[in-house]
């Protein structure tokens, strides 16, 4: 859309003793996106 840019974000996560947990996951996802959301960035639909 105009005035917006569009940005790819990649995260790798490499758990020390275990795999993660669904839970896990869904836990790190929700906090990046708030993160990125304190600077003004949306997901796209």
């Amino acid at each position: 859309p105009e005035g917006k840019t569009s940005l790819a974000l990649e995260v790798t996560l490499q758990p020390g003793e275990k795999s993660f947990t669904d839970e896990e996951l869904k836990a790190i996802s929700d906090a990046v996106v708030k993160a990125a959301a304190k600077t003004g960035a949306e997901l796209r639909a």
